[in-house]
């Protein structure tokens, strides 16, 4: 039984394409539809922009190469179609080198990790890695091997300054009591994500939980673990759904995880298992309503009990998208900076939390200097004194230009 209405969240020509892309597989029904809104001559500049930013451009290449697709798409366009898809399968290979290392160096130090998200899904459930684009590499270790990670990564060449990357001190601190590091970067191009705990932040994770998720993964052969299916169900539409509460917006190749991993293991999936667990992790209605914009757009293998009307649709997360990409004044969503006020529960002593809250009016000595580039000390009084309404004008000037956030 669908979630939708008839007439609701219907989605523009343009947006249908994007989402019939947003695939491995075209079923022939979705093939016919494809051929015609191609035919009808979209704006392929607009289209192929959009591709990059939600991070699927190299299904366009998988998909529109094909016999009868071919020739519904312009040359030109064709061609940046292709440089995009031989950019990433370089770039993939480059990343996934670099992941070589980190896990024999990892191995060797006798630290247990999970590979998540495309670290494990891009060769995995994709086959050709360079079809799942990927910003970040993602890894989870135990909190109790924390400064063996780090010392691993950094006698690897990887930078790790968490007082640089937040916001000072207490905003460091913040965010290593949380359980997410500062990257790690290596030479400019690869960016290593290190995560203690799998799900939102402020969720505090049952421990029975998190040594669940250890105790049920399955071992990879060149070193490390992959989640249990039904943690990565779990986890993909925990994360997809929190980057829509706060940034209004997420990337496609996140909804073709979850589609494509729904349709190669629909009759394995213990969903009573899945739904246990999102109780448990208080993941109940972002679950469900991830899984009613799979239902809706994708016609993903779904339980119709676990399905929740989604709270925004998608053609509002593809407008607002495109609106934080054309308008580099837009503002910190309302429910963002809630959430990081509700953070400071986390640390300990009023000193710490003063300090924290300070930093989310004025920025430490690191961003001032990226922001404003204060060169005296006249310029530092001025910058600290004037910065919160600069901050104001950028917010004022962000939601003038008609930046809509998802919640």
């Amino acid at each position: 039984m669908s979630v939708a209405t008839p007439g609701e969240d219907l989605l523009r020509p343009p947006d249908r394409i994007l989402v019939l892309l947003c695939r491995l597989r075209l079923e022939r029904a979705a093939a016919e539809e494809l051929g015609r809104l191609l035919g009808e001559g979209p704006d392929w500049g607009g289209l192929l922009e959009d591709a990059a930013a939600f991070g699927i451009l190299p299904l366009f290449h998988h998909h529109l190469g094909s016999p009868g697709l071919r020739d519904l798409v312009p040359e030109a366009a064709w061609r940046r179609i292709k440089a995009g898809y031989t950019v990433e399968s370089l770039r993939s290979m480059r990343i996934f080198s670099v992941l070589g290392s980190v896990r024999r160096g990892l191995a060797q130090a006798g630290v247990p990790f999970l590979l998540l998200k495309g670290a494990h899904l891009a060769p995995w459930l994709y086959g050709d890695a360079a079809l799942r684009p990927m910003g970040d590499l993602d890894l989870l270790v135990r909190r109790r091997d924390r400064e063996t990670v780090v010392e691993v990564l950094r006698s690897l060449g990887f930078s790790y300054d968490p007082e640089t990357f937040f916001n000072g001190r207490a905003d460091a601190e913040l965010a290593e009591q949380v359980g997410h590091l500062a990257p790690f970067i290596l030479e400019s191009f690869c960016r290593l994500e290190i995560h203690e705990t799998l799900l939102e932040d402020d969720v505090g994770q049952p421990e029975a939980f998190l040594d669940g998720l250890w105790e049920r993964s399955l071992p990879l052969g060149e070193g490390g673990a992959a989640l249990a299916l039904e943690d990565e169900v779990l986890f993909l539409a925990a994360h997809l759904h929190r980057h829509v509460r706060l940034d209004g917006t997420a990337r496609l190749c996140w909804f073709c995880d979850l589609h494509e991993l729904l349709l190669r293991f629909a009759s394995t999936l213990d969903w009573e298992e899945i739904a246990a667990r999102a109780r448990a992790t208080g993941k109940w209605k972002p679950l469900g309503e991830v899984l009613g914009w799979l239902e809706i757009h994708w016609g993903s293998p779904v339980p119709a009990k676990l399905v929740r009307r989604p709270g925004v649709g998608l053609a509002r997360i593809l407008e607002t998208g495109r609106g934080l990409r054309g308008n580099p004044q837009a503002p910190i969503a309302k429910v963002r900076l809630g959430y990081r006020i509700a953070q400071v529960r986390h640390l300990r002593g009023w000193g710490s939390r003063l300090r924290y809250l300070v930093t989310l009016v004025l920025p430490g000595p690191d961003r001032m200097r990226r922001l404003h580039a204060p060169g005296s000390p006249l310029g530092w009084a001025f910058w600290y004194c004037f910065h919160p309404f600069w901050k104001a004008g950028r917010y004022l000037r962000g939601k003038a230009s008609g930046v809509r956030w998802g919640r």
